[in-house]
């Protein structure tokens, strides 16, 4: 095993009383969408067998969309190489 890999990434800790990392009206960007452009968060949702977060984003068109926490961010996504 490789000497470089021996650290590794603290885990999150995720409250489960208030997992948000975001709050309504805050403006975000999303995976898979133009990083020219941010969405604004409407709504918290939990949903699925675990409760975890989602968001209605709306767009500047004002059209909607849910989406997982995991495919927010406060800066722009950058694509991986």
């Amino acid at each position: 095993m490789s000497r470089r890999y021996r650290h590794r990434i603290r885990p999150i800790k995720v409250d489960p009383e208030n997992p948000w990392q975001f709050h309504v009206g805050q403006s975000v960007y999303v995976w898979g969408f133009d990083q020219e452009f941010t969405f604004t968060i409407a709504e918290q949702l939990r949903l699925g067998r675990l409760d975890f977060p989602h968001y209605v984003i709306t767009g500047i068109n004002g059209d909607q969309w849910t989406v997982p926490q995991l495919h927010l961010s406060r800066e722009q996504i950058a694509p991986r190489k």
